[in-house]
């Protein structure tokens, strides 16, 4: 069982964390061990080759040892790290699927390694009398492989086994035999001690890695977040400023006619005004009141004439033809068409005109003097302002003038003097 990587947060096991480490040192060990299987199936052809051509040549072998074992157990050797390399890369094509099968395999290949390398050094015993084949193997298995004790266990124990009930049958001499066991037990210890080291470093450093890769997911998490929040409120911040706008945009107009009411009158009358002085322009107010309004309400009710207010504001409102010309409801009945460098014989052919428009409409008030249909009356001024004039002024010269068609009978134009 692998070393368990642990939450230094709250000592709680992550099971994404050890799946992770777990893949990691698998896909560390499928590669170590593929690479450490090629070098062990090219030295073994060299022997087994060195082996076939001195077994033809006259040598003296001490106990009459024979080399056809040697061969048998390279070509043993070549086989099945063969297998180990053609079955390693089936699994790490199937990695997530085969974890369990592939820590088999490598325990499997780990452990016939050190049993061959017993064996050999049992052979070893009638040429050479050393045990330097089993510590090699003992060593490379141990710094090769990321394994915790545990999983190690299983081949130490084995070719240890072989080994030290084996050696007294190959090797006669006490005192080589008692230097046997001690070489063995020190670099058994030694092997022992640098997996392990070698082990838990390598989980700290994963574990390391993975507390930065979380800190770094948890900041990403953060930033996406504060991404989210201010993309959040740029929106609502523009839904406010739309808001806003159409909030000033409503209070600039009346309710009911939908066109510009008096606050936005008098800012644009103030706006026009000023570049009349600046740019030497005249301005043409006409003032329009629909005749007869109250009895139009006391008679036909309120709603209808809510409806005809706004059949009057739109009908003067579209006579409106260039930018500068502007229509307001000033309250009640009464209206304000403003134009810009409109003369005097122009300005009454447009009074004339909204006039006309209004009867054509055809609204029938029965309690009207001036006839059948609705009408309205107009009255014009035309200034030319100066810095000493006042807007005011000039609205209510308008005002007069349509006091005098009013008192002139009604349903027509007349001018200021």
């Amino acid at each position: 069982m692998p070393m368990r990587i642990r939450d230094s947060m709250n000592g709680s096991i992550e099971v994404e964390c050890q799946m992770e480490f777990e893949r990691e040192i698998a896909l560390q060990n499928i590669d170590r061990g593929r690479l450490f299987a090629m070098v062990i199936i090219i030295i073994e052809i060299t022997l087994f080759l060195a082996n076939l051509y001195f077994s033809h040549k006259t040598v003296t072998i001490e106990h009459s040892f024979q080399s056809s074992y040697y061969a048998i157990m390279y070509g043993i050797t070549i086989i099945v790290t063969g297998i180990y390399l053609y079955l390693s890369g089936c699994l790490k094509k199937r990695l997530q699927l085969k974890m369990s099968y592939l820590k088999i395999l490598l325990v499997s290949y780990l452990t016939f390694i050190m049993a061959w390398s017993a064996v050999i050094t049992l052979f070893d015993q009638r040429l050479y009398g050393n045990v330097s084949a089993y510590l090699v193997a003992l060593i490379l298995g141990s710094i090769i492989f990321y394994m915790d004790s545990r999983m190690l266990s299983i081949p130490y124990l084995i070719s240890l086994s072989i080994l030290i009930i084996g050696l007294p049958y190959f090797q006669s001499s006490t005192a080589i035999l008692i230097g046997h066991y001690v070489n063995v037990g020190i670099f058994v210890l030694l092997s022992w001690v640098m997996t392990k080291t070698l082990y838990e470093n390598i989980v700290k450093d994963f574990a390391s890695r993975w507390e930065i890769k979380k800190k770094n997911n948890q900041l990403s998490s953060i930033n996406s977040q504060l991404s989210d929040e201010i993309v959040l409120r740029k929106k609502i911040q523009g839904e406010l400023e739309e808001a806003n706008q159409e909030l000033k945009k409503l209070s600039l107009m009346d309710d009911l006619t939908g066109i510009p009411n008096r606050r936005s009158l008098d800012s644009f009358l103030d706006r026009e005004w000023n570049r009349a002085v600046r740019e030497g322009n005249s301005i043409s107010l006409l003032m329009i009141d629909i005749d007869y309004f109250k009895a139009f309400n006391d008679n036909y009710g309120h709603s209808s004439g809510d409806d005809i207010l706004i059949k009057v504001a739109q009908t003067i409102n579209g006579h409106c033809r260039r930018s500068s010309d502007f229509v307001a409801r000033l309250g009640g009945e009464e209206f304000l068409f403003i134009a810009v460098n409109m003369d005097e014989e122009g300005t009454r052919n447009l009074a004339e005109k909204i006039r006309d428009s209004i009867q054509k409409l055809k609204i029938i008030h029965e309690y009207s003097q001036t006839g059948s249909y609705l009408t309205v009356s107009i009255g014009i001024t035309i200034v030319k302002p100066s810095l000493n004039d006042k807007p005011g002024v000039s609205i209510n010269k308008a005002d007069r003038a349509l006091y005098s068609a009013k008192l002139a009978g009604r349903n027509r134009v007349a001018a200021s003097n």
